[in-house]
């Protein structure tokens, strides 16, 4: 459960340090497209797949759907490869 506090926390802080680049710029409109793409790459998949590999099948279920419900938010848009 560590690992995926890590994820989730790195992904919100890393989010939010590629937000406000340039150094000194602060958050603007465009701040928001780099903080969500780490939280759904990082955050939401990476949890994913440690969920995935910890847990067997009933897990390997919930993470099907949750990829499954990426793809249709167009978060995750190679899922179809």
């Amino acid at each position: 459960m560590a690992i995926i506090t890590i994820l989730v926390l790195y992904s919100v802080v890393g989010g939010y340090l590629a937000g406000t680049r340039p150094a000194g710029a602060g958050w603007r409109l465009f701040s928001w497209h780099p903080f969500l793409m780490m939280i759904g790459m990082i955050g939401f998949i990476g949890s994913a797949v440690v969920i995935k590999k910890l847990g067997g099948y009933a897990n390997t279920k919930v993470s099907f759907f949750l990829s499954l419900w990426l793809c249709k938010k167009q978060v995750l848009p190679a899922c179809l490869l």
